[in-house]
């Protein structure tokens, strides 16, 4: 997670409260997975002492407030993608950030970006894969066994910057329950 790329805040109603100091305390992320679980962010932010409420504008995300803006750095700082990982799975969102890989819902150890996944788009998301860029970039995509290559690639830094994740997706929202993607 970079803080530019997520949405800080902190809990409170004065309107009039310095702007650094209001963007201190929380955390905004996806808070469901697949099954409709929360993800495992969100239960270990709860773990750690934090409250949450739904963005009303946006039901598939949720503020998590801490109690100081220490807490909120010290559970942000365990964000951190596995430099050796693969993760995939579903977002309606265009573009994701580091804690938007993380709660993806998949991730496994790999050294390739190579894979053969079922994703579930029901209500209009958008099948991603993300992995480290050094692994470079597919050469032949496959939907449904015929070839497919109308994609969208983004690059996105980890939290620390160390590592740079390469998001690969579909140009257009997907609406079908099962859609089988071969990533080789």
């Amino acid at each position: 997670m970079v803080a530019s790329e997520c949405r800080i805040f902190q809990a409170g109603t004065d309107a009039n409260r310095d702007l650094n100091t209001f963007m201190s305390n929380t955390i905004t992320m996806p808070f469901l997975d697949d099954s409709g679980k929360l993800t495992p962010l969100v239960v270990a932010a709860m773990a750690a002492g934090a409250t949450s409420s739904l963005v009303t504008t946006d039901h598939n995300q949720i503020i998590l407030t801490f109690a100081t803006q220490a807490d909120r750095d010290a559970f942000a700082a365990k964000i951190d993608l596995a430099p050796q990982y693969r993760y995939w799975g579903v977002s309606s969102k265009p573009a994701l950030t580091a804690i938007d890989i993380a709660a993806l819902g998949n991730s496994e150890p790999a050294t390739s970006f190579a894979k053969s996944i079922t994703y579930d788009c029901t209500g209009g998301r958008f099948p991603y894969l993300a992995y480290p860029v050094a692994w470079g970039t597919p050469a032949a995509v496959t939907v449904g066994g015929l070839a497919f290559t109308d994609l969208v690639i983004a690059d996105v830094p980890d939290a620390d910057g160390k590592t740079i994740y390469r998001t690969i997706r579909f140009n257009y929202l997907q609406n079908g329950n099962a859609i089988r993607v071969v990533w080789a």
